[in-house]
């Protein structure tokens, strides 16, 4: 089977020092990684990359009260192990503390739905280009959720959006909070940033990437 199968690639520069069979996997290979000829998963420092980055809508409603980036991630990686996806995902969110342009693996390789289509070339493709290819509407089991709001509270280009409390930090659920959310349904710079909503809504969902 070809490296594509375990779903990483290394670059040429690399091959040599980890070990890296261009285009051949053994039995040492991971579910999800290329042979690096030990058993243990490739880091960013390997040089290696997947050879894409899964992105999905959440199919369930997330409270804004989530507690931060750590919930969302956690809720991000919930759904990604519930529906056997592997891999480790952070939520497309901003506070004043980070944003997805400082937390986020910036891909050097494309994003894609779950069912692979691509929505982007890369980071910078995503970033500069202000939109994905085509709209982010597929959630972590491949289903269409249509029109669907999502927290977000950042800019098309992974920054943050300003002018809202960000719901406290992620942190209130109350009316009298606002931040900014996205649309899932959207392939415009509207993806991410379509109006301020109140913190209490109870039917807005979370992006998830895979980093």
């Amino acid at each position: 089977m070809n490296c594509g199968a375990c779903g990483r690639a290394c670059s040429n520069a690399n091959t040599a020092t980890l070990g890296c069979t261009d285009g051949l996997c053994d039995s040492t290979c991971q579910s999800g990684f290329l042979n690096l000829n030990r058993p243990v998963a490739p880091t960013p420092d390997d040089g290696c990359e997947l050879a894409a980055h899964r992105v999905f809508v959440t199919s369930t409603a997330i409270n804004a009260n989530f507690g931060g980036f750590a919930g969302a991630d956690a809720a991000c990686q919930q759904h990604a192990n519930t529906a056997g996806l592997g891999g480790t995902w952070m939520a497309w969110l901003s506070d004043e503390a980070s944003t997805p342009a400082a937390r986020f693996t910036k891909s050097l390789v494309p994003y894609v739905l779950v069912d692979g289509t691509p929505i982007a070339a890369s980071w910078s493709a995503l970033t500069t280009n202000m939109a994905p290819a085509v709209a982010i509407e597929l959630d972590e089991n491949g289903t269409n959720v249509g029109v669907s709001e999502v927290w977000t509270a950042t800019n098309p280009d992974g920054t943050l959006t300003t002018g809202t409390s960000f719901c406290v930090d992620w942190t209130s659920n109350l009316q009298s909070d606002v931040t900014t959310v996205g649309r899932a349904d959207l392939a415009t710079s509207q993806w991410t940033d379509v109006f301020q909503q109140t913190c209490e809504r109870n039917n807005v969902r979370l992006f998830c990437f895979e980093q």
